[in-house]
């Protein structure tokens, strides 16, 4: 009797130590990962937001490329047509931008309508030619 009392205490003293030996990797990591970013921000915030921006922009093109290369093998037109209508949203953000910035704001907004008029027939005229009988 009293070997199974040693036992379960010895279990619930081994999963304690261990769960204490967790947090304290976890705490060593985050402090080996966080120091030295903490270090170059304040040293050299130049640096450290060069190294931030290529970061999440070699983050962003890999996720875009795993994702072009999935949808361009599945079904080509359609990849194409959602490409079209990504680059017809950002060919309107930034002409209306620019032209807000340049002070043009009627055609700004003329942009803005016609942009909405483009990426409307592809969304929603071309892409029903896209689409299947049963995904409708």
């Amino acid at each position: 009797m009293i070997q199974k009392i040693l036992r379960g205490y010895s279990a619930v003293l081994g999963s304690t130590l261990r769960f204490v030996a967790l947090i304290g990797v976890c705490v060593a990591t985050g402090f080996l990962l966080v120091y030295p970013l903490w270090k170059l921000a304040v040293t050299r915030p130049d640096l450290y937001t060069l190294i931030f921006i290529f970061l999440l922009s070699a983050f962003i093109i890999g996720v875009f490329i795993m994702r072009v290369k999935k949808e361009a093998s599945q079904n080509p037109k359609r990849f194409l047509l959602s490409l079209t209508r990504k680059a017809v949203l950002l060919a309107g953000l930034i002409g209306f931008v620019s032209l807000i910035l340049s002070y043009e704001r009627v055609l700004a907004f003329a942009a803005l309508i016609l942009t909405a008029l483009v990426y409307g027939y592809l969304a929603f005229v071309l892409s029903s030619n896209t689409r299947t009988s049963d995904s409708r």
